[in-house]
């Protein structure tokens, strides 16, 4: 899964089956994540191998916008991380009561919208 996080508001989440690529990643951040930005903003991203920080700054400053690259190997200041983390945590614990893949998926995308709402 992919997606942004802005003002405690997890934004437009997609999801793949593949390895990520940053041929996936740049059309995702191009084509759903900097149009819907409506304020004057600065992305945070950390440094995946996926990130090509120059390719990205371009499409930013396309937008009007300004990217700032974490340091590399810090996660503790990456906001998403901890959204990422506890979403993992809680569907490890509920995931085993599902029995079909409809509850499963349900149970999900409830699971998210919970996660969300308690660490924002």
């Amino acid at each position: 899964m992919v997606a942004g996080l802005t003002n405690g508001e997890l934004i437009v989440p997609m999801t793949y089956e593949e390895t990520m690529t940053s041929d996936f990643f740049e059309a995702w951040f191009q084509k759903f994540f900097l149009p819907t930005l409506t304020t004057p903003s600065v992305i945070i991203m950390d440094n995946a191998r996926f990130h090509r920080m120059g390719k990205l700054e371009l499409l930013c400053e396309e937008f009007g916008y300004k990217l700032l690259p974490l340091p590399p190997y810090s996660p503790e200041y990456n906001p998403i991380e901890k959204t990422w983390a506890h979403i993992k945590k809680h569907l490890k614990k509920v995931l085993p009561s599902c029995n079909t893949f409809l509850s499963c998926f349900c149970l999900v995308l409830v699971s998210i919208d919970y996660i969300i709402s308690v660490i924002v």
